[in-house]
C-alpha cells in the first residue's frame, strides 16, 4: 500500500449498466442536451415550413408548363363559323379538317411558285386541267413579254375551310385565304419593275379544291413525298378546280 500523502484515491470501476448523469451546461445548470433540442424544435420547424414551400412551388411550375405544353399542342381553328362538314365525313369518314388545311397551304405555295419560276410543271399535278391551262396561259404571256411575276414575301396569315359538299361523288371544299406579301412583275433580262411596288399588301383569295375519293391517289402521294421530295404532305387526291381573289390588293401598315 502506498503511503504517499499526494497520490489519490484509486476511482472505483465504472458500471455499464449504471445511468451516466446528463452533462450540464455551466452557464445555466441544464442539461445539454435537453437545451440544445429545445433550440432546434424551431429551427426544424422552419426547415419543414421552406421544404413546403418549395414543394408548392415546383407544383405550380409544373402546373404552368402543362398549360403551356397544351396551348402549344392546340391547333388552330380550320373550318370557319357555320360550315358543315358533314356531308364530307358521310362519304369520307377519314377526313381531316387540320389535314386538309395543310394540304391546302402547301398547294397555294407550290402553286404560286410554278408562276413565279415560269414553269407549269411544278404545280402540275396541284390542278385541274382547266386550272392548269389558265396557269399555263399566264405563263405563255409572262414569257411572251419578257416579264417574271413575283410574290416577294407572301405568306398565308390565315386559312379556313369557307364552303363544303359533296356533287356527284365527289367532294367540294373552299379554303378561304388571308394573304400578304408583295406582288410585282419586273423585267425578265433587267430586273426593273414594270407593275407593283415593293410595298407589304394584304388580300384575300378563296381556292375551290376537289376529290373523288373512290380513287386511290397513294402512287402519285408516294412519287412527290418520298421519291421527288416536293411535298412534305400526301395530298390524298385534292386538286384546285378555282382560284378567286375576292378582297384587296390593300397597303398594310409595317409592323
Amino acid at each position: 500500500m502506498s503511503t504517499d500523502p499526494t497520490s489519490k484515491p484509486a476511482e472505483p470501476p465504472s458500471d455499464p449498466g449504471r445511468t451516466q448523469p446528463a452533462e450540464q451546461d455551466l452557464t445555466s445548470g441544464e442539461p445539454v442536451v435537453e437545451h440544445v433540442v429545445e433550440h432546434m424544435v424551431p429551427f426544424w420547424g422552419k426547415i419543414q415550413q421552406d421544404f413546403g414551400n418549395v414543394i408548392a412551388a415546383m407544383d405550380a411550375e409544373a402546373a404552368a408548363d402543362q398549360t403551356m405544353q397544351e396551348e402549344f399542342l392546340k391547333r388552330p381553328d380550320a373550318v370557319q363559323a357555320g360550315v358543315d362538314l358533314s356531308a364530307i365525313k358521310g362519304i369520307d369518314p377519314q377526313f381531316d379538317e387540320h389535314q386538309f388545311i395543310s394540304i391546302s397551304r402547301e398547294v397555294f405555295e407550290i402553286v404560286h411558285a410554278a408562276r413565279a419560276k415560269r414553269d407549269a410543271g411544278v404545280s402540275a399535278q396541284e390542278l385541274t386541267p382547266e386550272v392548269d391551262a389558265a396557269l399555263k396561259a399566264a405563263i405563255a404571256q409572262d414569257q411572251a413579254h419578257n416579264r417574271l411575276h413575283l410574290f416577294p414575301g407572301i405568306e398565308i396569315e390565315d386559312a379556313k375551310i369557307a364552303a363544303a359538299k359533296v356533287d356527284g361523288g365527289k367532294e367540294i371544299i373552299s379554303t378561304h385565304y388571308v394573304v400578304k406579301g408583295e406582288e410585282m412583275e419586273r423585267d425578265a433580262r433587267t430586273l426593273s419593275v414594270l407593275t407593283g411596288t415593293d410595298a407589304v399588301l394584304q388580300w384575300e383569295e378563296v381556292w375551290t379544291f376537289a376529290r373523288d375519293p373512290s380513287v386511290d391517289s397513294s402512287s402519285i402521294d408516294h412519287q412527290m413525298t418520298l421519291m421527288a421530295s416536293r411535298w412534305y404532305f400526301n395530298h390524298l387526291g385534292w386538286m384546285v378546280s378555282t382560284i378567286q381573289t375576292t378582297t384587296g390588293p390593300s397597303p398594310i401598315a409595317p409592323d
